[in-house]
């Protein structure tokens, strides 16, 4: 079981803060097969600014039936997403922690308005290669 590390605004919805913003496409719905196998944890710089936007996005993930085990109270900076750390060197695969955050260095992109967001298509293929979905 692996860590799954989210973060909320340009990965999860379209950024909007200190609103809750549209849904990307193909998040919720790659959110919820990880759910099954792995744990989901945010990681949002909502967290940092004390103002209650950390639980509103928490209680628009739980709305979302999106099953969170736990929430950083500060927000972790992103390892880097690199495809090729997913293929299995051998049948067994393990990774302690892997990060979907539109920050984080080579995370695949689109534009979504004026956003650079998380692009779940692509996300979801490198996901499905590791056989992590």
């Amino acid at each position: 079981m692996t860590k799954i590390i989210i973060d909320f605004d340009d990965t999860l919805v379209i950024s909007n803060y200190p609103a809750i913003g549209e849904l990307i496409p193909g998040a919720l719905e790659t959110i919820y097969e990880l759910q099954e196998r792995h744990k989901i944890f945010l990681n949002t710089m909502r967290a940092d600014m004390n103002n209650g936007t950390k639980e509103h996005a928490i209680k628009w993930l739980a709305n979302n039936k999106v099953n969170l085990s736990g929430c950083y109270n500060k927000k972790r900076m992103p390892e880097r997403w690199i495809k090729n750390k997913f293929i299995p060197i051998s049948y067994y695969l393990v990774l302690p922690e892997i990060f979907i955050d539109d920050i984080a260095e080579e995370m695949p992109l689109i534009t979504i308005g004026k956003n650079r967001c998380v692009n779940w298509e692509v996300v979801r293929e490198h996901l499905k290669e590791a056989g992590l979905l």
